[in-house]
């Protein structure tokens, strides 16, 4: 019986294969030789997968690239990739460069600000509340949604803001940007232009109509 223990305890301690590698001891990259693609974590002595590669439980797999299927966050190779609906994509501030097209050869970029060239329409490029459209001149922009402004008013790179509703507080005197359709920032408040009246009164949250 005594045999049969020792022969039992020398398989869970010296048979790395049923054991997750950060699970094995070490104290040289020599002691980690049974897992391919990994070393040894000198700090925990623990064996560890080298950074382009996963613990899969009693290996160091490969990470996942971009729109592969998978299991947890830890297996996706892109630091800013998340497993999401069971496949490495994009975390929320940021966007595949494959634009989505069903390949898996991508990086995760930030997400454009307003203003900013973008490469296609209906594509997730930009940032909250604006898309990738044609400005009319040079190309394609990140552009505010419609009832949406830039913060940066006609600057570029500024967030995308809910237009500002009648008789409610503005910061850009005499601009029709922050401000509902027809409408402008006087006095630091959005009222009607000249041309229109507001439907609500004085009231505030009216729309501006001729």
């Amino acid at each position: 019986m005594a045999r049969r223990n020792l022969l039992l305890l020398a398989c869970i301690l010296y048979t790395p294969c049923y054991a997750q590698v950060s699970g094995v001891a070490c104290r040289t990259n020599v002691d980690c030789t049974s897992y391919v693609n990994s070393v040894c974590d000198t700090g925990a002595y623990k064996c560890s997968c080298l950074s382009n590669y996963y613990d899969s439980g009693t290996t160091c797999s490969p990470k996942l690239n971009l729109g592969v299927t998978c299991t947890n966050t830890v297996q996706c190779l892109d630091t800013n990739a998340e497993c999401t609906g069971s496949k490495c994509s994009c975390k929320s501030s940021f966007y595949d460069s494959d634009l989505n097209n069903g390949n898996t050869a991508g990086t995760c970029v930030q997400k454009l600000e307003s203003g900013e060239p973008c490469m296609k329409e209906g594509t997730t490029e930009c940032k909250p509340d604006s898309s990738c459209k044609s400005d009319g001149q040079s190309g394609l922009r990140c552009t505010c949604n419609d009832r949406f402004y830039d913060s940066n008013v006609d600057a570029a790179k500024g967030l995308c803001l809910a237009e500002i509703n009648l008789d409610n507080p503005c910061t850009n005197e005499g601009s029709t940007t922050e401000c509902v359709p027809n409408a402008e920032c006087k006095n630091l408040k959005c009222v009607c232009t000249s041309d229109y009246f507001d439907n609500n009164g004085s009231s505030a949250d009216g729309t501006c109509e001729i």
